[in-house]
């Protein structure tokens, strides 16, 4: 089924592009008959894709391609270890860098926009 091939394909290539090369070859090779099987249309550009794809998860896994996951950061913004970047390159702080702040959002959340907008408590809402 060629419907399923291409949702097969676009998870395969979200795992590969973070880096679970693994698990993106097996969804890969669920894709690839599949989309060989397909006669309804023209499959050849998605399996070329899909087995170009294949190949770069095959080199990161043997250590052949150089791998995406890499990045430089320029000497200016390394902390004092050389590697980390500094926190708030460019800013003055007092507070040591604690990593990202996570923020969640609920649906519940009377004072989000949405909320708002459907019906939720609109007594301390903005005006506009």
């Amino acid at each position: 089924d060629g419907n399923a091939a291409v949702y097969y394909k676009a998870a395969a290539e979200l795992k590969s592009w973070g880096g679970r090369y693994t698990e993106a070859k097996e969804l890969f090779d669920i894709a690839i008959p599949l989309l060989k099987a397909e006669t309804t249309t023209d499959c050849t550009s998605l399996l070329e894709t899909c087995e170009a794809m294949k190949a770069f998860c095959d080199r990161n896994l043997q250590g052949t391609q150089d791998s995406p996951m890499k990045f430089s950061i320029p000497d200016s913004e390394k902390g004092a270890d050389g590697q980390t970047p500094a926190p708030n390159v460019g800013q003055a702080t007092a507070d040591k860098y604690q990593g990202p702040i996570i923020e969640e959002i609920t649906d519940e959340d009377p004072e989000a926009p949405c909320a708002v907008a459907n019906g939720a408590s609109s007594a301390s809402a903005p005006s506009s």
